[in-house]
């Protein structure tokens, strides 16, 4: 499927801010006990979902149409209630979001951005302190 300039460039930044999320986890510990456990990891990666279904709202109808196997409206649910009803988040409830919904996500916008020669946007490593 051929896409366009626009939906590129938030394909890469979705792409990256999915990254982000993993690289989240990594810093802070990537077990589901000390993602529940840590109210630092869990406004960043909780931040980057938002931003990740802020992303699906701006994508043209053909990307979204083309990607059934994407769960489109339950991360872009997740990413709003984030945004409006953060004090009330179930946080186990969005570790499985991350860990079924958003390696999916990932893989789909990663491979149109390679097929239309487009680059994917690497997130650095940060060194755990």
């Amino acid at each position: 499927m051929i896409i366009s300039e626009r939906d590129a460039h938030i394909l890469q930044k979705m792409t990256q801010h999915c990254d982000e999320i993993y690289e989240t986890l990594q810093y802070f510990g990537a077990t589901k006990e000390e993602f529940l456990g840590n109210s630092i990891c869990h406004g960043a990666a909780c931040m980057e979902f938002q931003l990740v279904g802020e992303g699906i709202k701006l994508l043209s109808r053909n990307i979204l149409g083309n990607g059934p196997e994407v769960p489109w409206n339950r991360i872009q649910e997740m990413g709003d209630f984030i945004g409006t009803q953060y004090y009330n988040a179930d946080f186990e409830k969005i570790w499985d979001r991350i860990h079924e919904d958003i390696p999916v996500l990932r893989e789909y916008c990663a491979n149109l951005l390679k097929e239309n020669n487009y680059e994917i946007i690497r997130v650095s490593p940060i060194p755990r302190k």
